[in-house]
């Protein structure tokens, strides 16, 4: 029968995430690693919008802020009309036409979420696609067939999906296991002044930083933080509780990937050295990188480096 709905349009906002921790615990006969990694969802998003087609063809297009001269406010929005085959959207497009549905749209992505910054942007776009065709189209019986699927298409999609659909107004915070297929909620109320930094322009594949960690890590596993005890202590945590044990949460926030992704970029160490200027209380990276993320006491000392860092040409910063 077909589920189709009335509804010809709809925009979406796919929220990026920040990885407060990622062990890596080894790797996969098909190359993959298995990760343990608390992720939190951040308000920072992706705009997606979907309009329907009667052609059954699927027209994508991409736009993503550059510099731009100050009588445009400091930024023009670039268009992207080649997309690669690799590309999460058209991953997508592809998979609902094959196994689902024909359909027809055109589908515009803004994106505000650097490409190869670890923030998951391309995993938020697929899962952001993948909840605007099931309400245009109905191509799912249930919401937890859509959750599902949605592991297909990346480590941090199913974390997405689950963080849209979670319709929560804090942030979402999980226990992310397997290859990413396995997302735990974790009922958090610790909340964080943080600030996104990296150099314009700069990336880090993803497939490339895990390279790189088996080559320097041979056991291909490498464990930085007790995530039970930071589960325990996100769980605890209320203003009064947080402050008291903030040194304790932030020694717990790691990254096993930061090594291999330094030696793959070194604008990574630029970006540190520029954040530490600014007194941050933690910094850590973000998922393969190459974003650097700045944990602050207040939002006065947030905002302060905020001002600081936006002033550098080469820089892009982000609150999150």
């Amino acid at each position: 029968m077909d589920k189709t709905t009335q509804i010809k349009q709809c925009t979406i906002f796919c929220n990026g995430k920040i990885n407060l921790s990622l062990n890596i615990l080894g790797q996969k006969e098909d190359g993959y690693h298995y990760i343990d990694s608390i992720m939190q969802s951040i308000d920072l998003a992706d705009k997606i919008k979907i309009t329907k087609q009667k052609d059954n063809l699927v027209n994508i297009v991409f736009k993503e802020w550059v510099k731009g001269k100050a009588k445009s406010g400091g930024q023009i929005k670039k268009t992207i009309n080649t997309i690669g085959k690799e590309n999460t959207v058209k991953k997508v497009c592809d998979w609902v036409k094959k196994h689902k549905k024909d359909f027809g749209a055109d589908i515009e992505v803004v994106k505000n979420l650097p490409i190869g910054g670890g923030l998951g942007g391309s995993s938020a776009d697929a899962a952001g696609v993948l909840v605007g065709l099931d309400l245009l189209f109905g191509i799912f019986d249930s919401t937890k067939d859509l959750i599902k699927t949605s592991a297909i298409f990346g480590s941090d999609t199913k974390f997405a999906a689950e963080a849209f659909l979670s319709d929560l107004d804090t942030p979402f915070v999980a226990r992310v296991g397997g290859t990413g297929e396995i997302v735990k909620p974790i009922n958090s109320n610790a909340r964080f002044f943080c600030l996104a930094v990296m150099k314009a322009g700069d990336s880090v594949s993803a497939g490339a930083a895990f390279q790189q960690f088996d080559k320097i890590y041979p056991s291909k596993n490498l464990i930085l933080s007790d995530n039970d005890k930071l589960i325990e202590l996100l769980m605890q945590s209320n203003s009064t509780r947080q402050q008291n044990n903030l040194d304790k949460i932030l020694a717990q926030i790691n990254n096993a990937l930061f090594v291999p992704a330094l030696s793959i970029s070194d604008h990574i160490s630029h970006t540190m050295d520029w954040l530490n200027k600014t007194n941050p209380l933690k910094t850590t990276m973000t998922g393969s990188g190459a974003c650097c993320i700045g944990f602050y006491k207040d939002k006065k000392s947030l905002t302060k480096a905020y001002n600081f860092l936006k002033k550098i040409e080469s820089l892009w910063v982000k609150i999150i």
